[in-house]
């Protein structure tokens, strides 16, 4: 009896332990990201006439950057470009 009662409250001990332990929050959305900063991040490469660096300017221009802004305006943020390169998209896998 009392080696019952010994198991019981061992495992009682286990299950307040495990029931109390801190969970980890979950990462932020993207979703979320964009509603909380106020900004749609979205990468620009220099790929005429897709998006390129006006050289007057030094804005991104071209039909890919409207369209990411008419995105942002209609979600009622901010288009924020952030330059990178080719190098650094994924490679797509081969069709076969």
């Amino acid at each position: 009896m009392r080696a019952k009662l010994s198991l019981l409250l061992i495992i009682a001990a286990i299950a307040a332990a495990v029931m109390l332990a801190p969970v980890p929050a979950a990462a932020e959305s993207t979703w979320d990201q964009i509603k909380r900063t106020g900004k749609l991040r979205y990468g620009a490469v220099d790929y005429p006439p897709n998006w390129y660096r006006d050289k007057t300017s030094g804005k991104w221009t071209g039909f890919l950057v409207e369209m990411v802004e008419d995105v942002a305006k209609e979600m009622g943020v901010e288009a924020v470009p952030v330059e990178t390169t080719l190098g650094h998209l994924r490679p797509r896998p081969s069709v076969q």
